[in-house]
């Protein structure tokens, strides 16, 4: 299910530029970094989870739910991963109807945004290459990685994904339009909460002490 969500961020904004009808440098540049995000992103996602069993939390999910596990997972999981990215997505929408309306010019903003998305987007390669390719170097992973990225940052991959959904928080300052924030909120409180919270790192802890 991973490697979906990016793509249905990704259908979402498709879809707004659509409906918008948004054309133009701007629009182009837009969907240009969603698309290098979640096509990145996707396949990635696709390759590590190809190396690797199924995701501890889904495995722990099977278990607590045992027989009943097909029935819920559709909305606890499909269901839940379709309104997140919905919900993500909402930044593209505001910012290509926007744009559609002839409302907003190219300016040093959009500059300093697509600058801060390159930044990211190299960071959370670069992370998401250097843990994979630990993974895969050892029969199995016990300890804690501590080199390259990883050494200044106990979650470089998703400090990237914060640096990436802030530029477009950025690129959708011209818009005036306060709901933009939204969406970069939610992906930084995503990953603060869920993906690096204080359970996570408990639980990593328990199983790597170092």
């Amino acid at each position: 299910m991973a490697p979906l969500w990016p793509v249905m961020v990704l259908v979402c904004a498709l879809i707004f530029l659509k409906f918008s009808g948004a054309q133009g440098g701007l629009s182009l540049a837009l969907v240009v970094m969603v698309s290098l995000w979640a096509l990145r992103m996707a396949l990635f996602l696709l390759i590590r989870d190809y190396y690797r069993p199924e995701q501890r939390q889904y495995r722990l999910m099977r278990i607590e739910l045992s027989s009943s596990f097909y029935r819920k997972s559709l909305p606890k999981i499909f269901f839940g991963h379709a309104i997140t990215a919905w919900i993500a997505s909402l930044i593209f929408a505001i910012v290509l109807f926007d744009i559609a309306r002839g409302d907003v010019e190219w300016s040093w903003v959009h500059n300093s945004a697509i600058g801060l998305f390159s930044l990211g987007f190299i960071i959370q390669a670069v992370a998401d290459y250097q843990l994979h390719s630990y993974s895969r170097n050892l029969e199995r992973v016990s300890g804690t990685f501590e080199k390259g990225l990883w050494r200044y940052s106990r979650h470089p991959n998703y400090f990237a994904e914060c640096i990436i959904w802030w530029s477009w928080g950025i690129f959708a300052l011209p818009t005036g339009n306060i709901l933009a924030i939204i969406s970069p909120i939610f992906i930084t409180y995503l990953m603060v909460t869920f993906k690096a919270g204080q359970e996570v790192e408990d639980e990593i802890s328990s199983r790597r002490p170092d």
